[in-house]
């Protein structure tokens, strides 16, 4: 990145916490993907963002931008398969049967019985290695 190009987004993301870049322009997109840059890998945090970014979050800030957390509509986030057959693996007992524990899975991860048992298809043997090295560090300690 040339130094020019940097501070052009230097000024977008200005220009965007002040409030005067169109909303979903691309040049918004860059200030944003800009400030999520910094607030990942600057350290220490530059004053004047720091400040502005207090300024948008405060209810009673006096910058022109307020920022919300808004949830994204529509369905959520799916459980990770491999959470799931995590969960399965914890979950099993001497004797019980394997539906039981399905419907525990189902329950807490508020998923269909195929969606719980396609995830133990597919992260069974993962799972069972892991825990398998797991036992054998247990067993060494």
């Amino acid at each position: 990145m040339k130094s020019s190009d940097g501070i052009e987004l230097a000024q977008a993301l200005i220009d965007w916490l002040e409030g005067r870049i169109k909303r979903g322009s691309p040049r918004e997109l860059q200030a944003r993907r800009l400030l999520a840059h910094l607030l990942r890998y600057q350290d220490p945090l530059v004053m004047t963002l720091r400040w502005s970014l207090a300024d948008a979050v405060d209810p009673e800030g006096q910058g022109p931008v307020q920022l919300s957390i808004n949830r994204k509509r529509g369905r959520q986030r799916k459980a990770n398969p491999l959470h799931v057959a995590i969960f399965i693996r914890r979950e099993r007992r001497p004797r019980e049967k394997f539906d039981s524990i399905v419907e525990r899975a189902m329950a807490k991860f508020n998923l269909s019985r195929g969606t719980v048992t396609d995830a133990w298809k597919q992260c069974r043997q993962r799972v069972e290695r892991m825990a398998e090295v797991v036992e054998a560090h247990r067993a060494r300690i």
